[in-house]
């Protein structure tokens, strides 16, 4: 069985329904489900910071410093967001090569349209430079080996 589908005939039943006592009607995923929620989570966090990197810490539509999104709100204007350069709903996926690193007002200003020329010449840039980064972005691994660049 999959996960529980609602349409508006249904939800309408749900709402007409009030029972005497409150009555808590919860859907929790699978376990299986949440970790590859974890483990979507952590690719984002590591795509974002691949794009800092490449970028700069600036942010592709203003050129202005993108600050940590640790130090903000989820939805404050500055907020670092990861741009589809070809939007998700003309075929963009999630990868490195059709992301730009932008604050969430600028993303928001962008919203569906075609990329610019400039998304263009960034997403250039960005990708030359992917080519070249490190494995990781810690100095040193586990065993003490330097990080070669």
């Amino acid at each position: 069985m999959g996960a529980p589908r609602c349409d508006r005939e249904t939800r309408c039943q749900l709402l007409a329904f009030r029972p005497s006592r409150s009555l808590h009607l919860t859907w929790s995923p699978s376990r299986q489900s949440r970790s590859n929620t974890v483990a979507a989570t952590k690719q984002r966090a590591g795509q974002l910071r691949a794009l800092r990197w490449a970028q700069g810490s600036l942010c592709a539509g203003c050129g202005e410093h993108v600050p940590s999104g640790s130090r903000l709100k989820r939805y404050h204007p500055a907020y670092p967001t990861f741009d589809h350069v070809t939007t998700r709903s003309r075929g963009g996926g999630r990868t490195l090569e059709n992301g730009l690193l932008k604050h969430q007002r600028c993303n928001q200003q962008r919203a569906n349209r075609a990329p610019t020329g400039c998304d263009l010449i960034w997403l250039e840039f960005v990708t030359a430079r992917l080519s070249m980064r490190p494995k990781s972005f810690k100095p040193t691994f586990k065993g003490g080996v330097r990080n070669a660049l």
